[in-house]
């Protein structure tokens, strides 16, 4: 199977699942349940579906049409992620809450969905390192990514963490817990909060530079990524301040479909610069070929002149 249909597998894939995550979340309205206060669950959760689709399409757009690309392949990635992690939430919202004992297997699926959206936030970190060609500034940010890989590594030790899940699954034993690491594992998954925070924030000093020593198509491609990830950036601070800080009432809801809808508006940005303005690269490179095929043709068929004569 060639990579590009491999891509396009998993936007297939992200399809099949965001249909019955649209369909728990038609099922439960007007009902209200302790998972419609968090970030995926309530009228944001829509939201995050639209972002995985579109992490998932882009994707696939740019492993088909710019081949080489890392950027690509991490944003399939990203996309199956967060439509795992989607589908999962609403079903364990819906089998725990919204209809207890009305599906199967929800304590699996609540504990599932905390391998979704965590590590996706780190991945996001290293696609602002490789965007726009999918390749380092240069090997001296080869640490940054270290940073952003141990930090979604981190966030993986949700899935052995003993005791009951995080809210609003907090009435869930992990079932993969593993006795005697509370501690390690907590530990793991605070670090790797901030350490997808550090990365995310090189990634930034990265993206500055590189915006500061371009030109032409290159610079235009990373003002695209640049105005989403500073919108991204204030969104994620206002909401980590009014949720953990400085709590705000009565906005959970509208805090979440903005987080979400941000974070779908990602990729499209991002698509834009890679596919969009790459074309237009290629495009004035053509004439440039043609022009510069031309006139050595025209310089060798001079020169045969000349020596005839």
């Amino acid at each position: 199977m060639t990579a590009p249909r491999v891509a396009w597998a998993l936007v297939v894939v992200s399809v099949l699942m965001a249909i019955p995550t649209l369909v728990l979340m038609v099922v439960q309205i007007g009902e209200f349940t302790p998972g419609d206060t968090f970030v995926q669950g309530g009228i944001g959760g829509p939201a995050f579906v639209l972002a995985s689709l579109a992490f998932a399409v882009i994707g696939a757009l740019v492993v088909s049409r710019v081949p080489g690309n890392s950027v690509g392949w991490i944003f399939c990635l990203i996309g199956f992620l967060v439509g795992m992690g989607s589908f999962t939430y609403e079903y364990a919202d819906r089998a725990l809450y919204g209809a207890p004992g009305s599906l199967p297997g929800a304590e699996a699926a609540a504990w599932l969905q905390n391998l979704g959206l965590p590590p996706a936030f780190g991945l996001l970190a290293l696609v602002l390192l490789l965007f726009p060609d999918g390749r380092l500034p240069s090997r001296r940010w080869l640490p940054a990514v270290w940073v952003a890989l141990v930090g979604v590594l981190f966030s993986l030790g949700y899935a052995i963490r003993p005791g009951l899940l995080d809210w609003p699954f907090e009435t869930v034993t992990n079932p993969l817990g593993i006795n005697g690491a509370l501690g390690l594992t907590t530990d793991a998954t605070n670090a790797a909060w901030w350490l997808m925070a550090a990365a995310a924030a090189l990634a930034g000093v990265a993206m500055m530079l590189r915006l500061r020593g371009s030109l032409g198509v290159r610079r235009q491609q990373l003002k695209w990524i640049a105005v989403a990830a500073v919108l991204g950036g204030i969104v994620i601070l206002i909401n980590t301040a009014t949720f953990y800080y400085w709590p705000v009432e009565g906005i959970e809801r509208e805090r979440s479909v903005v987080l979400g809808l941000v974070f779908a508006a990602f990729p499209i940005a991002a698509g834009i610069g890679i596919l969009r303005l790459s074309a237009k690269g290629k495009a004035k490179l053509i004439p440039v070929y043609g022009l510069a095929r031309d006139s050595v043709t025209l310089s060798g068929r001079l020169t045969h002149t000349k020596e005839l004569t």
